[in-house]
């Protein structure tokens, strides 16, 4: 939890999602949108989970995507 909150000082906006794309956890991407959290959500400077799993390298979460 405090890497997510480190994140979001460095990024307002960041969600769970990007945080889940970013580090490759496909299993909490997938909860967290089985929860209802959007997969387009951006963060204050227009990134989405997407963006955060392709520019991580995060091949398979970039996929689900």
């Amino acid at each position: 939890m405090k890497e997510e909150l480190g994140d979001k000082a460095k990024e307002p906006g960041l969600t769970l999602l990007h945080s889940a794309a970013k580090k490759g956890n496909l299993s909490l991407a997938k909860r967290v949108l089985d929860a209802g959290v959007s997969v387009d959500k951006k963060t204050n400077a227009g990134m989405t989970p997407l963006d955060y799993a392709i520019k991580n390298n995060q091949k398979e979460i970039a996929l689900y995507l």
